[in-house]
């Protein structure tokens, strides 16, 4: 069987933010874009968590934005909604990714919330072409840091594979450190051509 090449979204696929729009500098919003990534992704730094573990969702989210900020919900939820549909998604790395799959299987894991099933899949189709499994926390219930990083463990023995023999990629220093800590190898790196560099050298 093939080893797995684990590759996450955020800061290695994609490296755009929520609420893109909103940092556009003629956007009526773009004073407050600081204090809402602040009030969302530090503030509530455990809804965050629980969000990206199913037990909330992005209505919720915009709920609690509401009621700091006193801003239309159903108008900051659109921009959400539109920003989450039209992500930017590296066509390259795809690309590299699919010429991998001859080596590899190729799995996305992430650590995201409903927005990614919800309207990033759906208006990016390449993506499911891609990879042959992927996993999102909100779905799965588990954070890649769960227990030690069981949902790798998981993932490896669904595809009956070896963890010994399969590679992370992902921005996060924690995380790489987590998966070679249980027996994997990994690269931590982000931006589209320092990820195109690592994978051609796969």
């Amino acid at each position: 069987m093939k080893p797995i090449l684990f590759v996450d979204f955020n800061g290695v696929i994609s490296y755009q933010n929520f609420w893109n729009s909103i940092y556009s500098e003629d956007h009526k919003l773009f004073n407050l874009r600081n204090d809402i990534n602040s009030f969302v992704f530090v503030e509530n730094r455990d809804f965050v968590k629980d969000w990206m573990i199913g037990l909330h969702t992005a209505e919720e989210a915009h709920d609690l934005i509401k009621e700091k900020f006193d801003i239309d919900k159903d108008y900051l939820f659109e921009i959400f909604k539109k920003d989450a549909e039209t992500i930017d998604v590296s066509e390259k790395i795809l690309s590299k990714l699919q010429e991998l799959k001859s080596k590899y299987k190729v799995v996305m894991i992430t650590d995201n919330m409903d927005t990614f099933t919800r309207f990033t899949l759906p208006n990016n189709p390449e993506i499911s072409k891609t990879f042959d499994g992927i996993f999102i926390s909100y779905h799965t219930g588990q954070l890649k840091k769960t227990d030690e990083g069981k949902i790798f463990k998981n993932i490896v023995n669904l595809f009956d594979s070896k963890l010994e023999e399969s590679i992370l990629i992902d921005d996060s220093k924690s995380n790489c450190e987590l998966f070679e800590s249980i027996g994997g190898k990994s690269i931590c790196v982000t931006g589209e051509n320092e990820v195109l560099k690592r994978l051609t050298n796969l």
